[in-house]
């Protein structure tokens, strides 16, 4: 069993000495055991004891000072503990304070072989993975400038890189996908699940706690620097809410309102116009995507909101009417029947709904080579504010093992509150509105 464990903390704490003046540290370091201790101590961590399989993921919860960022630079090595000890087995990849350990003078291409070297990779395995390292960051000509020139953002995207694609066994993540633009934090999280699927152990602190159920099988609840909960994820974020934490911004943070059964396959109505205006293409739209597959036959090449007009809008209001344009290039004749779906998730990656063509009667025709076709379809936009990315994909047919095009967060949607919801106690994330209530009295 030892051999399948990657992290093991034992007792671990972390005390720190607190002087009320400066000048009594060093009273104490010139006479120590003299007289009564000019200082007290802060224990930042105690008496935190767990273990962490390979292949596992496990979360931390707590509000700001409990002791959740002290433990992961404990378990990473980056602080000496008092007392206790941690082991971890395997290579390590700390994302604590991103970036902290480029040399501002080296450019970034010159922080990449460095930092690898420090892992403990060859310079022949770096240059291996360099291009699907400068890739991912996307920064451009700034990779051979000094990092002492980059923007933050820039400095977060470099570091995220580095540490996540020179392929850990061990990730310790402490908040960093809080940082850096939307597009980015989707790219982060989608390879973050890559890395869990290919059994890298993954050890976070996130007050997302969606975010936590859907990364973690197990999580741990931190307060006063000592461990109060431990067990399954979803019952972690339930204690969490209980001791009356952080994430007030909603009557209830983080939960989720579950969408219930399916509604019964109902046809729409859908028709096919010849002409009319189409979406131009967008030379934006591959760069925004965090991944895309498919055989290639069509690709779409622009998808947005539009109005009423069919003009692009980048906002819809919750219970607004939403009117998606998804405009293909094709590429190869497409025989009728092909399928085309959409899925919407939250800013934690979780999925909360989709539309699909063909769950609501619509057959597509046969789709021409060389032509460009403009597909739109309407709903009442059912989830409350905040940002949601979009996905979209078309294949042969619904049962179709493989797809025409996929794309991976295609499009970011921000959805506004309507005026009668204003300050109303409301949370989740789907709005549901009832049919009918009864009340049966005695």
């Amino acid at each position: 069993m030892t051999d399948r464990i990657a992290i093991r903390a034992e007792q671990l704490g972390k005390c720190y000495r607190m002087y009320e003046r400066p000048r009594d540290r060093l009273i104490e370091m010139l006479r120590p055991g003299a007289g009564r201790p000019l200082h007290r101590e802060f224990w930042a961590v105690r008496g935190a004891s767990f273990e962490l399989a390979r292949g596992e993921a496990l979360g931390i919860l707590g509000r700001n000072g409990s002791g959740k960022s002290t433990l992961l630079q404990l378990v990473a090595g980056t602080l000496s503990p008092t007392e206790g000890s941690a082991k971890v087995h395997g290579r390590v990849a700390a994302l604590l304070e991103l970036g902290s350990g480029f040399n501002p003078d080296f450019s970034g291409r010159e922080n990449v072989f460095l930092n690898g070297a420090i892992l403990g990779f060859t310079r022949a395995q770096v240059e291996e993975r360099f291009d699907a390292i400068a890739a991912f960051a996307d920064i451009g000509d700034f990779l051979d400038q000094p990092v002492k020139t980059y923007s933050s953002g820039m400095l977060v995207r470099l570091a995220f890189s580095v540490q996540t694609m020179l392929d850990p066994e061990v990730l310790i993540v402490d908040e960093a996908l809080a940082v850096g633009d939307w597009y980015f934090q989707q790219r982060c999280l989608a390879h973050i699940h890559r890395l869990r699927d290919r059994g890298t152990t993954i050890l976070f602190v996130s007050h997302a706690l969606d975010m936590v159920k859907a990364f973690c099988e197990r999580g741990m609840v931190m307060a006063g620097g000592e461990v109060v909960f431990e067990g399954p994820a979803s019952l972690a974020c339930d204690r969490y809410l209980a001791l009356g934490e952080e994430g007030r911004g909603s009557a209830h943070p983080g939960t989720s309102v579950t969408v219930g059964a399916a509604q019964a396959r109902a046809a729409i109505p859908f028709e096919v116009v010849a002409g009319g205006a189409m979406l131009p293409p967008d030379p934006k739209f591959a760069n925004r995507l965090s991944e895309r597959t498919g055989s290639g036959e069509l690709r779409i090449d622009a998808m947005c909101l539009v109005d009423a007009e069919g003009h692009p809008v980048e906002a819809v209001r919750t219970f607004g009417t939403a009117r998606l344009a998804i405009s293909v290039a094709v590429h190869a004749d497409v025989p009728a029947g092909a399928t085309i779906g959409v899925l919407c998730r939250n800013a934690v990656g979780m999925d909360l709904f989709s539309l699909n063509s063909n769950l609501h009667g619509i057959r597509l025709p046969a789709m021409a080579a060389g032509c460009r076709y403009h597909f739109e379809m309407s709903l009442t936009w059912p989830t409350v504010k905040g940002l949601y990315t979009l996905h979209a994909g078309i294949k042969p047919a619904p049962e179709a093992p493989v797809f025409y095009d996929r794309c991976f967060n295609a499009l970011v949607i921000e959805v506004l509150e309507p005026a009668e919801l204003a300050g109303l106690p409301y949370g989740g994330v789907v709005w549901v509105t009832p049919e009918r209530a009864v009340l049966r009295t005695p």
